[in-house]
């Protein structure tokens, strides 16, 4: 698209449609190809999820209508999933969605269904082992059978989770029926001991590391971005416990771990200040690049209270100036470095602007140098070259609105 866009001079709409807790990953993404982002999402009518719902179960002529919606907590996934039994197999429906009467929720209706399977495994750590495959998924055909040739436990238990549809061969892997199926098996690991929520994290992603699969790791981790038991994990914790594990393979997996949201902005900051050795390798690193600006971001503006800006010029000084003379496609990571360090990187947004005056994003540093203290009569030249491309664009506003 970006070839098409800058060479081809053809203008290109993409549509990209994610999950909430996704938006982020989505939009960063398509930094690279320099869209004007316009969010169509917003906030659904109270009360839609449930509606919906109720028409995918009505679709299916599913009986008990009113149980399996409570079942399924206004996910309408889930009303997929038990429509796809209903038609499939009609067995497996019963077991898993029949006698709902007590069932509040999904949460519940999961915590049933994975006790029913816990149960059948007396005396073994069926738990941890759930865990484990839901932090593998996708799983390739050759993972598969070794972790069914491991023990006959593991053989059976995955037999069982096949048995279910709560996992379906994809191609030349294993993957979930849905994520939140996974994402149960993983929760309910994490949450089972109070206060040993860390300590559960940080097997599973060493266990990951040393199997080079970290990476379907941290995507399941971060999944779970929403659900109470992330409030109590440290990405700072388990980086530093990897690191005692395996410091070689933990510096290499260092940008991944830096780009999730195990690691936020805060944390992100303490690691990188107590090491110049993980400094220079995410500086080194063009994918943890917009890792670092995000950071320099937060700390000049929700950071300042929190942490002291000594510690945060001593993690971020070093790694942003490779980051600012990256030829990176999109400006926000100047932008960011700008927010951090104004007096700093003035010159360099000055410079960037000249080099593309009539760039629609260009927009992002005009506003920011005129929110960081730059004298507007400084900027008019700017300002003048950038309207006659795009007076009529919606990110003009910010122009008049200062006029």
């Amino acid at each position: 698209m970006k070839q098409l866009a800058h060479e081809g001079q053809h203008r290109l709409s993409l549509i990209a449609s994610s999950r909430s807790s996704s938006v982020q990953r989505v939009t960063d993404r398509l930094l690279e190809i320099d869209t004007e982002e316009n969010n169509l999402g917003g906030t659904a009518p109270t009360g839609y999820d449930g509606w919906l719902v109720r028409k995918i179960l009505s679709h299916f002529n599913i009986t008990q209508v009113e149980a399996i919606a409570q079942s399924c907590s206004g996910l309408p996934v889930m009303a997929a999933f038990a429509g796809f039994l209903f038609q499939r197999d009609t067995a497996q429906f019963e077991a898993q969605f029949g006698n709902l009467a007590a069932v509040k929720d999904f949460a519940e209706w999961s915590a049933r269904r994975l006790k029913h399977i816990e149960d059948r495994f007396p005396g073994h750590p069926v738990q941890r082992l759930l865990a484990r495959l839901a932090v593998q998924l996708p799983m390739p055909l050759i993972e598969a059978e070794a972790f069914r040739a491991s023990s006959a436990v593991q053989n059976d238990l995955f037999a069982v989770l096949q048995a279910d549809h709560w996992i379906e061969t994809k191609g030349e892997a294993f993957s979930a029926a849905h994520d939140v199926l996974a994402d149960a098996m993983l929760a309910r690991h994490l949450s089972a001991m109070q206060g040993d929520e860390q300590e559960r994290l940080q097997q599973l992603l060493g266990a990951a590391l040393v199997e080079d699969r970290l990476d379907r790791c941290l995507a399941a981790v971060d999944r779970l971005g929403t659900h109470p038991v992330f409030e109590k994990l440290s990405g700072q914790k388990a980086v530093e416990a990897l690191l005692r594990r395996d410091r070689v393979r933990t510096l290499a997996a260092l940008p991944a771990l830096a780009q999730s949201r195990l690691l936020p902005p805060a944390e992100l900051i303490e690691l990188l200040a107590g090491a110049s050795e993980l400094r220079d390798r995410l500086a080194e690193t063009p994918q943890a690049h917009l890792a670092i600006a995000r950071a320099a971001e937060w700390a000049a503006l929700k950071g300042r209270d929190l942490i002291p800006r000594a510690k945060a010029e001593c993690a971020l000084n070093a790694p942003l100036t490779s980051v600012v003379a990256w030829p990176h496609p999109s400006n926000i990571h100047l932008r960011c470095a700008h927010a951090f360090d104004p007096a700093r990187y003035e010159a360099r947004v000055l410079e960037q602007i000249a080099a593309e005056p009539g760039f629609l994003n260009t927009h992002f540093l005009l506003v920011s140098l005129l929110r960081w203290g730059t004298p507007p009569v400084m900027l008019r030249p700017h300002l003048q070259c950038w309207l006659e491309r795009n007076e009529t664009a919606d990110k003009a506003s910010f122009v008049y609105k200062r006029r």
